[in-house]
């Protein structure tokens, strides 16, 4: 007879900031935050943890994905939330989930028709174990496969106006 392991959940993160330090970070040039990306999330869990709404304004190439990445994976983690992370492109969609998991995040990009995503990756995100990562047109369309997340975060946010205000 042998004995059933139970699975237990891994500690919830205290900030965004720490979560950073504990993932398995599998791209050895990725070894810490840098200052402007660290002052973000000390900011956000300090001011805006209880916010329905924040923007994050930082100029190009100066970390904004892994930013709004690891807001997502603290909420994730931490209250059991479903993340969707909006792109305006599907390529941009693949582009971030490649580095997410650079991060060791578990995210899925999940674009395209409904009948092409894999039901797995589809129940992670259901499930709230991974991030989904999908287009501006595949939430704000007339019959949105995604639309139960608790929390959406808007990559380049001004890109999806047009989906927006349709």
């Amino acid at each position: 007879m042998a004995f059933k392991k139970i699975a237990t959940k891994s500690a919830r993160p205290t900030d965004p900031e720490s979560l950073f330090r504990d993932l398995p970070v599998t791209d050895p040039d990725i070894k810490s935050l840098w200052s402007q990306q660290a002052d973000i999330l000390r900011e956000y869990h300090k001011k805006h943890l209880k916010s329905a709404d924040i923007a994050l304004e930082l100029p190009t190439g100066t970390g904004k994905t892994l930013v709004g990445l690891l807001i997502g994976e603290f909420r994730r983690r931490a209250f059991d939330e479903r993340i969707l992370y909006l792109c305006p492109t599907k390529q941009l969609a693949y582009q971030v989930q490649k580095q997410a998991s650079k991060y060791g995040i578990n995210s899925h990009a999940l674009v395209g028709k409904k009948s092409e995503c894999s039901i797995s990756d589809y129940n992670e995100y259901l499930s709230g174990k991974a991030i989904a990562i999908i287009t501006y047109s595949g939430l704000f369309n007339t019959n949105p496969k995604l639309n139960d997340a608790n929390v959406i975060i808007l990559d380049d946010a001004h890109a999806g106006e047009n989906y927006i205000s349709k």
